[in-house]
């Protein structure tokens, strides 16, 4: 077993650990960047299942009795693996991150750069952490400004070519490192599969439909919308020139990134396999505080409107912040017009006011329904 220096980046075997254990024991702060890892060979080093500390009983198949295939030396055009930076935000999630930490360091990726930010739990994370502090690039735990902030923090820090978080909950599935570096020649953005599970259903989204456009018109609106964070992997250098991850957004400050970054960024390609797993249990922001994402999803959008996006999207965002306004406008105006010719008429003259927006299908529907007899009650 060696221990490679990861600030290195050159792959070359380290002797010695460089962290402080007082850090890593009593403060919870890990600055080593170093990890023990095996090697195959060829010179490529790689953490493997032997390298890690075994799994809790009864756990099997991925990530904890299987690991990921190993890599060649180089990618398949000869260049080296690109550094991958990955940060895991926490808060007491000690039933299940161990699993996300594991699905990160078996990846068999000979290039990681991996901090996990906790906000100060209480539950027996901080254990799991001093245990597999060797094999992390950084850790702390102590409060912060939530999950955004977290990520931001360690957005700040990454030093690979390729960004992404996932949660302490979620995991990624095996081999999806490598897919990624490979699929990033000449794109700013690369997409892959989620199976979103509970203990009821599983449903996959597959991140095919990943633009601007596409995520202003329909995400957190329609059924169309397919984009599901953990599957989006994006260029380092890019995110942190569209101001990174704002953390005045507590439900959906990845949506507002992914938009920002799309704005400039357009260029994805997108994998036919899937990359995460996300899931849903009891204290799932997106279970537990569902309700908080439709307001969050109407501010962004009409703070997208009024600037920080290109010419066209910022008249898009205002174009369906309009519309949106035109139906509470439209749901008003018959609640307060008993007489349905009446509510038809001045429908039709405000319709008419912004055309683009009143002349659709839900305005056409209402008038249908306040001339028919069941919109007559």
């Amino acid at each position: 077993m060696a221990c490679q220096m990861l600030g290195a980046g050159n792959g070359a075997p380290y002797s010695g650990c460089i962290g402080n254990v007082d850090d890593i024991f009593e403060r919870g702060i890990c600055d080593c960047r170093c990890v023990p890892l095996s090697g195959d060979g060829d010179g490529v080093m790689f953490l493997t299942l032997a390298d890690l500390p075994p799994p809790p009983p009864g756990r099997t198949g991925w990530p904890w009795t299987v690991g990921s295939r190993p890599l060649p030396a180089r990618m398949r055009d000869g260049r080296p693996w690109p550094r991958i930076s990955i940060v895991t935000p926490s808060f007491n999630q000690g039933a299940f991150i161990e699993e996300t930490i594991r699905s990160v360091l078996l990846q068999g990726y000979p290039d990681l750069d991996y901090q996990v930010l906790d906000g100060g739990s209480r539950d027996g994370t901080i254990e799991i952490l001093r245990r597999y502090a060797p094999w992390l690039s950084r850790w702390r735990s102590a409060p912060d400004g939530g999950q955004a902030a977290a990520i931001g923090e360690g957005l700040t820090a990454a030093s690979g070519a390729i960004f992404q978080f996932i949660n302490s909950d979620d995991f990624f599935c095996p081999d999806s490192f490598a897919a990624v570096a490979e699929a990033f020649v000449g794109a700013d953005v690369v997409g892959g599969g989620v199976i979103q599970f509970s203990s009821r259903e599983e449903t996959l989204y597959r991140n095919r439909r990943l633009s601007c456009g596409h995520l202003l018109r329909h995400h957190g609106l329609t059924a169309l919308s397919d984009y599901h964070q953990p599957g989006v992997f994006l260029d380092t250098a890019k995110l942190r020139s569209v101001g990174g991850f704002e953390p005045g957004y507590r439900y959906v400050f990845d949506f507002v990134t992914m938009v920002r970054y799309l704005d400039r960024f357009p260029r994805v390609r997108t994998l036919g396999q899937a990359l995460a797993h996300f899931r849903l249990h009891e204290t799932t922001k997106s279970v537990s505080e569902g309700d908080g994402f439709g307001a969050e999803f109407e501010r962004a959008r009409r703070d997208f409107a009024a600037g920080g996006l290109g010419r066209r999207h910022r008249a898009l965002a205002g174009r369906i912040v309009r519309r949106q306004d035109w139906a509470a406008e439209v749901t008003q105006l018959r609640a307060s017009t008993p007489s349905r010719a009446r509510f038809v008429v001045e429908l039709a003259r405000r319709a008419l006011l912004d055309p683009r927006v009143g002349l659709n299908r839900f305005t056409f529907g209402a008038m249908r329904r306040a001339l028919s007899p069941v919109g007559a009650g």
